[in-house]
């Protein structure tokens, strides 16, 4: 899996699209670059492809919520028995949760999400235990592309698999040749066919037919449950 650079990424963009000159400020090539990477890791955490996952250990308080970092995507929440082993436990639709009450004390067996007006992505939960530990494995948010010299939830470099990088430069082409007001039925078949590649070699990722962490209690319950989008 190669590493690219933000710089490599416009000057190939520059190229295809036939650039050179100074039409397009580094400024709009940074925009479109941030805008065509985002749509990408969305677009392979559709198609079923963890990439970017970590997991967010919550220690348990006896609160009925826990604030945490905003991911992409949450793939599942899990608690951890005193044995060690994980039990996933039940996402619930926040209409309904609302319904069935904060509940009792207790392991925990259901959950939601929401988000605050301040973007904070808050996690509750039902029962409410008084202590134990919980572990959030999520999809990280798409850190914004700068040319250099990255600092905190910046990034200089890109790096894909099977050089998917090609969706992020073909769509800076495209949006460059758009503001020329110039049609180029080249790119469109490149872009097709790099959505196509993208696809295929998705279905055969060594991690497609697995998104969650596997629940060794209830093998043959909820062992494919649909990712909680934010």
């Amino acid at each position: 899996m190669g590493t690219t650079t933000v710089p490599e990424l416009i000057a190939r963009a520059q190229a295809i699209s036939d650039q050179e000159d100074n039409f397009v400020t580094r400024a709009q090539w940074l925009v479109w670059a941030n805008l065509k990477k985002k749509e990408l890791e969305v677009k392979a955490a559709q198609l079923g492809v963890p990439y970017h996952q970590y997991d967010e250990t919550i220690t348990l308080t006896g609160a009925l919520e826990y604030t945490v970092s905003e991911p992409l995507a949450i793939l599942g929440l899990y608690y951890v028995e005193s044995d060690g082993r994980l039990r996933k436990l039940k996402y619930m639709d926040p209409v309904q949760a609302r319904r069935i009450g904060n509940g009792t004390a207790g392991d925990p067996t259901r959950w939601w999400v929401r988000r605050n007006t301040d973007n904070d992505i808050t996690i509750l939960i039902q029962p409410v235990p008084t202590s134990g530990t919980l572990l959030l494995q999520c999809i990280s948010y798409p850190k914004n592309l700068v040319y250099d010299t990255p600092s905190g939830d910046n990034e200089a470099t890109v790096k894909y698999p099977l050089g998917w990088e090609e969706y992020i430069v073909l769509g800076m082409a495209e949006r460059a040749l758009a503001k020329e007001e110039t049609v180029n039925p080249v790119l469109d078949r490149l872009i097709a066919e790099c959505n196509a590649h993208i696809e295929s070699s998705a279905g055969n990722y060594i991690m497609a037919s697995v998104p969650t962490i596997r629940n060794v209690k209830e093998e043959n319950e909820g062992m494919f449950d649909p990712w909680v989008w934010l």
